[in-house]
């Protein structure tokens, strides 16, 4: 694995000299996370997106087999980007891709935990294996910052594992990105975001309490790219919704239509 890598970086030049990358794993959350990172930093500097949706970068997709792919595919990716200089990419790290190496030896700028609940024990054969897994990402993050929600029951677990500065977000005070008074609405959900004894009133086009988890973790990822607080948040009431996520379907019927990608227990009970 160590020569295919490195046969690979010589191929294409040390694409990743050049870019900034986040990698964003849990259980549920990863997609809209990283989407919606990715929105939010396209109106500051220019930032790719892959995962379960595709390779997407200035409004072209292209489809993937898997949400996390191997490394010649990834490293194709980083070229295309390194030719179109751009310098940011937002990825959802799945546990399959990172206990089949397809992120061997890559070393990520900034990491991401959204949650960890029981899912592929078919791949992982247990839950002990499965929480192992996601733990992998944090220790390929060695000189990054690793944000983590202080609110998952398996926080303390994780943060053991990271090798970077370590960030919070959630509804506990003493967390980084701290969240509260959140108020749900038909059309959008409001809340107060401190950070640095800083309070910020939030109003998001995004339905469900799991989704302020979801923006708070985007929030954070964009902010520690050096975009400042209030620029993020005058862009947040002009978020795109994420395809499949808890979309709402509007043909002017009277009655509401959602589409949601809910695959896992926890996700279900949320929605």
């Amino acid at each position: 694995n160590d020569t295919y890598y490195q046969i690979l970086n010589n191929y294409y030049e040390f694409p990743l000299d050049n870019i900034i990358l986040t990698g964003i794993t849990g259980t549920d959350g990863k997609t809209t996370t990283a989407m919606i990172a990715n929105d939010i930093l396209n109106n500051f500097i220019s930032s790719a997106y892959l995962g379960t949706n595709g390779f997407s970068f200035e409004n072209k997709i292209i489809k993937t087999n898997n949400t996390t792919p191997g490394l010649d595919v990834l490293f194709k990716y980083l070229n295309i980007l390194n030719k179109n200089e751009c310098k940011t990419l937002i990825m959802e790290v799945s546990s399959e891709g990172l206990i089949h190496n397809r992120c061997h030896n890559i070393n990520f700028n900034i990491a991401v935990l959204t949650n960890i609940n029981k899912d592929h024990l078919n791949i992982h054969k247990n839950f002990k294996n499965y929480l192992k897994s996601k733990t992998i990402l944090f220790k390929q993050t060695k000189n990054g910052i690793c944000i983590l929600n202080k609110d998952d029951k398996h926080f303390n677990y994780v943060k053991r594992k990271c090798k970077g500065k370590i960030l919070t977000y959630g509804q506990k005070k003493k967390c980084d990105y701290y969240f509260y008074d959140i108020h749900e609405y038909n059309n959008k959900t409001t809340f107060k975001l401190k950070i640095n004894n800083e309070n910020f009133d939030i109003t998001s086009p995004l339905l469900g309490i799991f989704n302020v988890y979801n923006l708070v973790a985007a929030i954070a990822i964009v902010n520690n790219y050096g975009i400042d607080i209030k620029n993020i948040i005058n862009v947040i009431s002009v978020l795109k919704q994420v395809p499949g996520r808890l979309q709402k379907i509007d043909f002017n019927q009277n009655f509401n239509i959602i589409l949601d990608y809910a695959h896992t227990t926890n996700a279900t009970v949320e929605v």
